[in-house]
């Protein structure tokens, strides 16, 4: 019944059905603690559910889905004009078809919402309508493959004709879309294909012109430049050669003349190449054009620049030879056929210099010209990179254009014959037969599981921020302090509130002052402390005060228990409080004990009461108890007597002898020494040392001596008290003194001997119902009962 002295074994087992069997237990015991919230939050969910099933309008939704059939033609083969994903254009037709006219035009068509409209206007109504329609893709790997649309309303036949039109406007605004694109694509390339060609021909025009003007200047040119300047440079070295010739023979045969003019006999001594049977040099050139010419002929066309001088020079040529003055027929000759065959030959030399020289003049202005076309070269280079490139790029931008053209046509002409990507409905509006959404009943019952979430969530959250003992267990563990007794609430010995208990004693109340019991130990309390009330009433009213309601008397005198209610557990319980205090050190003669707790209202007064009481009465040991709570004195109300003469009298002075002081209790070794008129004899912290005296005085003559001490955090009485006393008992209400409360005054009581817990007010549902069975006759352990 009571806890051992330390941790239970319990508590380290680790057998899980035990652990499963301690949680179910502990939500248990926190359902029944906190039934009364967690009931309010059930009612109120069940109340909030209700009404929304009551108030729930059944809505039918009709569905339709529309698949999304790709183009027939591979792409590789015409690509879509159509620009943007399908899930772009899926989402703007969207828009269109939720837009504010699209909706007008259908809550016109079909008198949606007629009593809402005057209520609310369109705008509420148009939001109600996009509310109700809801549009869901399908696909895979980012495609859109299909998608549903669907439309609720009271009506399930409106329902599924306004699923139906909106099915048709996705479908309508897809060819729609569809129209714009390729009537767009066609009007813009057009246009394009207009500009670039005529940006293309002005391009070709220009570069067509840059060619032209400088021929021969051009890159492609460069080669063949090189070679007709290779080609001069050995014609200027061969006609110079020929002309050093030339002018060689004329000065031999200068001195030939002369010599043969000076003696006319030295023939034989004239060279032989200066005789007229030498090869002409002018025929000798003109081979060799002729042969030149004929080669650059195989390579090039007629307008070459090199084909064209060559025809002239031949030309030139054949004009020196047709010209060549004659040296017979009619001519004047020399009488001396040698000397004129000489002078012939000089003449022929000197007429052919002049055609050598105005070629090597030819050649070297040819030259020049190549050289600086050479020059010129890598500028014009430049500029004709420049327009080539910016044609090319005009050029390719054209051929693209009008592909593209092509494509575009290709591409309106697979939408007319339905080739092309389009919409097709797979399955059509169906006709609802159920409403959407969750029914009345699972809606009342989701409102009673939310409602009882929220109560078990309110009622775990405030155990959390407001954390207490509610076993002895846990105060054992958290404060390292052994319990002697777990005392039940009281309601389990009287089957019920003691205000309750009060109020009925007052109903039976007679007019004549006396008191009807309800049971045989409430008529002992009225019959044994009737004439104490009277007289505590009289002296109240003689001293002034207000007189004192049943309630207010005798109320408190139900905290004790063990005289009311001997065979209950919670006597019990002190019996067995009682008995492990005797058995602390049973070989003393005698035992102070101070009873405390952390704050006010723990039950510490009654507790040293049913103590003293059960020491008394059950154990059969003097006992004594003292009222040291001199601010807020109670323990006269509890026991039935009167307040003074008390502890205050004795340390005034006044009763100068213990006995006047001390107050019996009737036919039990137990006697009270109450606070006194606190009032009138005040009693200071200071002189709370000369109750050490006053115990040894008296520690021979009683068993036990009980002090009843102020609680520990508002007062420094105990720090005072816990030094006169062998054993310290600190009372701890379940589930109402704060941990950190507790643990704070156990670390002020400064005390050597034993301390040990009494928790109070236990938890009922934590005893077992073969404890709360009360005996049939009342249990003593003394010899008097």
């Amino acid at each position: 019944m009571g806890s051992m002295s330390g941790p239970t074994a319990a508590h380290n087992n680790t057998d899980p059905a035990l652990i499963v069997q301690k949680y179910l237990k502990d939500f248990w015991d926190l359902a029944v603690r906190r039934k009364w919230l967690i009931l309010s939050f059930v009612i109120l969910g069940i109340a909030i559910g209700g009404t929304l099933a009551w108030l729930k309008v059944d809505m039918y939704r009709s569905e339709t889905v529309i698949l999304i059939e790709q183009q027939k033609i591979p792409e590789k083969y015409v690509s879509s004009v159509v620009g943007g994903s399908t899930a772009d254009r899926v989402s703007t037709m969207t828009q269109q078809v939720l837009s504010r006219t699209s909706l007008l035009k259908i809550i016109e068509e079909f008198h949606l919402y007629s009593d809402d409209i005057k209520a609310r206007g369109y705008e509420g109504v148009i939001e109600a309508l996009r509310t109700n329609i809801l549009i869901e893709t399908k696909g895979s790997g980012g495609q859109i493959e299909a998608f549903n649309i669907s439309f609720a309303h009271r009506d399930p036949k409106v329902a599924m004709k306004v699923t139906e039109r909106l099915a048709s406007q996705y479908i309508d605004e897809n060819i729609k879309i569809r129209e714009q694109f390729i009537e767009g694509a066609m009007e813009f390339l057009d246009q394009e294909l207009i500009s670039a060609k005529e940006a293309l021909d002005q391009k070709e025009k220009a570069l067509s012109e840059y060619r032209m003007k400088y021929v021969g200047e051009l890159p492609a040119q460069l080669e063949a430049n090189f070679r007709t300047l290779d080609r001069l440079q050995l014609e200027k070295t061969r006609i110079q050669d020929s002309m050093n010739s030339i002018n060689t023979r004329l000065d031999l045969l200068e001195k030939t003349i002369l010599d043969y003019e000076a003696n006319p006999g030295a023939v034989a001594k004239i060279p032989g190449s200066l005789l007229p049977g030498k090869t002409d040099p002018l025929t000798q050139r003109l081979h060799e054009l002729t042969r030149e010419l004929a080669k650059l002929s195989s390579e090039y066309k007629e307008s070459y620049p090199d084909i064209i001088s060559l025809k002239k020079q031949i030309k030139d040529a054949e004009q020196q030879l047709a010209n060549r003055p004659m040296v017979r027929g009619g001519q004047q000759t020399p009488s001396d056929p040698y000397l004129a065959e000489l002078l012939n030959t000089k003449k022929e030399l000197n007429s052919q210099l002049p055609p050598l020289k105005s070629q090597l003049a030819d050649v070297s202005k040819n030259m020049k010209n190549l050289e600086k076309r050479l020059e010129d070269t890598p500028h014009h280079e430049q500029a004709l990179l420049a327009l080539e490139r910016d044609y090319d790029n005009i050029q390719r931008h054209y051929q693209r254009l009008h592909e593209n053209r092509i494509n575009a046509r290709i591409s309106e002409n697979l939408d007319k014959r339905q080739k092309g990507e389009r919409f097709r409905i797979l399955d059509p509006a169906n006709l609802p037969t159920k409403p959407e959404g969750k029914p009345r009943e699972l809606i009342a019952v989701g409102g009673f599981i939310v409602g009882t979430g929220l109560g078990f969530g309110l009622a775990f959250l405030l155990d959390l921020l407001w954390p207490t003992f509610r076993r002895s267990e846990e105060a054992e563990i958290s404060l390292g302090l052994a319990t002697l007794a777990t005392i039940p609430s009281f309601k389990m010995a009287y089957g019920k509130s003691m205000k309750m208990v009060a109020s009925e004693l007052e109903a039976q109340n007679g007019s004549n002052g006396k008191h009807l019991a309800l049971s045989q130990c409430v008529d002992s309390l009225l019959k044994g402390n009737g004439s104490d009330t009277e007289k505590e009433e009289t002296e109240s009213g003689a001293s002034g005060h207000r007189h004192k309601t049943f309630q207010e008397a005798f109320l408190p005198q139900l905290n004790l228990v063990t005289k009311w209610r001997p065979q209950s557990i919670v006597a019990e319980q002190y019996r067995v409080a009682a008995t492990r205090l005797d058995l602390l050190d049973p070989g003393a003669s005698n035992q102070v004990v101070l009873i405390t707790s952390a704050m006010k209202g723990e039950g510490k007064t009654s507790t040293s009461a049913n103590i003293a009481y059960t020491l008394a009465r059950d154990l059969n040991e003097p006992t004594l108890i003292i009222d040291c709570d001199f601010k807020c004195p109670n323990l006269h109300r509890v026991l039935g007597l009167n307040q003074a003469p008390g502890v205050a009298e004795y340390f005034s002075g006044t009763n100068r002898l213990l006995e006047p002081c001390l107050q019996k209790i009737p036919d039990l070794p137990l006697w009270c020494m109450t606070v006194g008129d606190v009032g009138r004899y005040p009693v200071p912290l200071a002189k709370l040392q000369n109750l050490s005296s006053m115990l040894e005085m008296m520690t021979s003559r009683y068993r036990f001596i009980i002090l009843d001490a102020p609680p520990v955090l508002p007062l420094a009485d105990v720090n005072v008290l816990s030094g006169l006393a062998q054993v310290v008992l600190m009372v701890v209400r379940s589930g109402v003194t704060p941990k950190d409360a507790v643990q704070k005054a156990a670390e002020m009581i400064h005390h050597a001997g034993p301390t040990r817990l009494v928790l109070t007010d236990a938890w009922t549902q934590g005893v077992p119902y073969y404890v709360r069975q009360s005996y049939i006759i009342p249990y003593s352990l003394g010899s008097k009962g």
